[in-house]
C-alpha cells in the first residue's frame, strides 16, 4: 500500500514538498553532507530501529550524521 512507503532523500525539495502539499506522506531526509555509500549505509543501518520507531510518532524525520531528529505531526 503506498501509505507504508517512505521517501528517502537528500534533497530538500521533498520537504517543501511536505510542508506544503502534505506529500509525500512520510519523509526520511538525510542531511550528512558529502559522505561515502558505505558511510551513509553504516549510518542508516545503525539507526534502523529509531528511524522505524520514530515513524510511529511522526512523519518527517531528519537524519544527521549524529543524531535523529523527528518532526512532530501538525
Amino acid at each position: 500500500m503506498a501509505t507504508d512507503r517512505v521517501v528517502v532523500s537528500k534533497d530538500d525539495d521533498f520537504r517543501v514538498s511536505l510542508l506544503l502539499t502534505g506529500c509525500p506522506q512520510r519523509l526520511l531526509q538525510v542531511t550528512t553532507g558529502n559522505i561515502s555509500n558505505n558511510d551513509l549505509l553504516r549510518l542508516v543501518s545503525d539507526h534502523l530501529d529509531a528511524i522505524e520507531e520514530a515513524f510511529n510518532e511522526a512523519s518527517h524525520i531528519v537524519l544527521t550524521p549524529d543524531r535523529l531528529i523527528a518532526h512532530a505531526e501538525s
